[in-house]
């Protein structure tokens, strides 16, 4: 992980969302204990592209406060606002959504 995150390439930030992305899948405890252990060391960049991976990933699973967690320990309050945002759109999605069917089976 730490050659991804050193790299400099175009493609840094695309490498660093796979490699976390599938570090998670096998053993997601493994990646956030590396994680925890190793933000202090981090760019805010890096931090920030990690912590974006992780709270997509919660996301994705429709773990709304876990993504948020992950938000917060972004430093940038624009890049911070945007995802949360999007953690509320997609909150508001699926509650639209339930609502739908439930009106649909009533």
């Amino acid at each position: 992980m730490e050659k991804i995150l050193e790299s400099k390439g175009e493609q840094r930030e695309g490498d660093v969302r796979a490699a976390i992305g599938e570090w998670t899948r096998k053993d997601a405890r493994g990646a956030t204990d590396w994680y925890n252990r190793n933000s202090g060391r981090m760019s805010p960049e890096n931090k920030t592209v990690i912590a974006t991976t992780f709270s997509d990933i919660a996301l994705d699973s429709l773990e709304f406060d876990g993504a948020k967690q992950w938000v917060e320990q972004i430093g940038d309050p624009t890049k911070r606002a945007e995802l949360l945002k999007k953690i509320d759109d997609k909150f508001e999605e699926i509650r639209l959504h339930q609502e739908k069917q439930k009106a649909g089976n009533g």
